[in-house]
């Protein structure tokens, strides 16, 4: 078997060109940006005829050159059906794009268990949903090669923050290619090749990796549907997407009837009205139940409760929400002290999370707010230390010189 590795791109995206050396023909995996030309150049060395294009996924690095190998060729592009939409319209699926890139219509949709013909080859389709719906591997059991998309890198797997991301579905994924046999050889879509049986952490992925993962800044927001409670009065169906058109402060705190906890919310009901001044909802989360929740907010303050609190609490039972936000602290079960700062479009502008015993200053979450709101109406950054009415600068040389000088 024929396998050429090609890293292309500002992301340093893997192309693949997979071959049957008795038949001499081949298939392109994921053409990534200014992988086209290279790859043509191998196919001629090698004389092979390709045959079609593969996708493990629609992400924009791994289909930047799929109109040309299409449009030139005719060569049929095989993607699952759930990846379809930024294949055809790149970019709306929320992730960033350096460039505009060219759609395609796809020819082939894959399934889990399929089995894809090139040549002699035999590829068999493993639907690896988590970093994309569409997510798939491909995986060649007689030769004993696995191409993983962004599903699996060495040492690590895919981004889980993004818009189209689903951590619940990635854990199932991994847990497939675990069984896969340890001699497997990994081809990752960034990254150097690796071995199944090296990634011996691949069955406890979840509670391995989730959190090392988990940079949410300048990504949509984790969305969800919980049980909250806000003003005695208990929401069946509380969502952050309600919110829409406002910035929203969103705590989590470990438990109720705890001792730095009821500090905290106390604190945050404190200075409620200056957030809302700002067009800003507090929001706090715990793994609690909403009846708890109820129960302790209708316990006074000098019982340990919080009793005056008026912003939504929410139930996070399930522990998926703390999960997609990764602040769970698995060995425990509870949610480390985690706070992001999500800007009235929805995506996450600043996160801190805290160690359980480290109480947050409520103070410091008002000056963040602060600074992104003079940021946003006036274009300016915001130095260390800032605060409202101090100096700002322009980003450029020119300005930070202009800082210095007069500070």
């Amino acid at each position: 078997m024929i396998v050429e590795i090609f890293s292309c791109g500002p992301l340093h995206t893997n192309a693949f060109l997979i071959g049957c050396k008795d038949t001499g023909m081949a298939a392109v995996v994921d053409p990534a940006y200014q992988s086209f030309d290279p790859i043509m150049a191998k196919v001629e060395e090698l004389s092979l005829t390709l045959e079609k294009v593969l996708l493990t996924h629609s992400h924009w690095d791994h289909i930047a050159d799929v109109y040309d190998f299409k449009e030139k060729f005719g060569l049929p592009v095989y993607i699952h059906p759930l990846d379809i939409p930024n294949l055809e319209k790149p970019g709306v699926d929320g992730v960033p794009m350096f460039f505009p890139i060219k759609g395609v219509k796809p020819d082939v949709l894959l399934k889990e268990g399929q089995i894809i013909e090139v040549g002699q080859l035999s590829i068999e389709v493993i639907h690896t949903p988590g970093h994309s719906p569409g997510s798939v591997c491909f995986y060649v059991p007689k030769h004993g090669i696995l191409l993983s998309g962004d599903t699996l890198f060495e040492g690590s797997i895919g981004n889980l923050s993004l818009s189209t991301s689903d951590p619940d579905s990635m854990w199932p994924s991994l847990e497939k290619l675990a069984k896969l046999p340890p001699e497997t050889l990994v081809f990752p879509g960034h990254g150097n090749p690796t071995k199944i049986g090296k990634e011996a952490w691949l069955s406890k992925a979840k509670k391995k990796i989730w959190r090392n993962n988990m940079n949410l800044v300048g990504n949509k927001a984790p969305s969800f549907k919980a049980k909250a409670v806000c003003k005695d009065v208990i929401q069946e169906d509380f969502s952050l997407e309600s919110l829409k058109g406002k910035y929203v402060v969103f705590f989590f705190y470990p438990l109720d009837f705890t001792f730095v906890c009821p500090t905290e919310l106390h604190a945050f009901q404190e200075k409620l009205s200056e957030f809302e001044k700002r067009n800003a909802q507090v929001v706090g989360c715990s793994i609690d139940s909403h009846f708890s929740h109820h129960m302790w907010l209708n316990t006074p303050k000098n019982k340990g409760g919080i009793e005056g609190v008026s912003y939504p609490i929410v139930s996070d039972l399930s522990k998926s929400i703390s999960t997609s936000y990764g602040v769970l602290k698995d060995d425990e079960g509870i949610a480390y002290r985690g706070l992001f700062l999500i800007d009235r479009d929805q995506v996450i502008r600043h996160q801190l999370i805290n160690d359980l015993p480290l109480g947050r200053s409520v103070d410091e979450a008002l000056r963040i707010l602060d600074a992104l709101i003079f940021h946003e109406k006036n274009g300016e950054v915001c130095p260390a230390n800032w605060k409202k009415g101090s100096k700002s600068m322009k980003p450029s040389q020119e300005g930070l010189k202009d800082y210095f000088t007069n500070v």
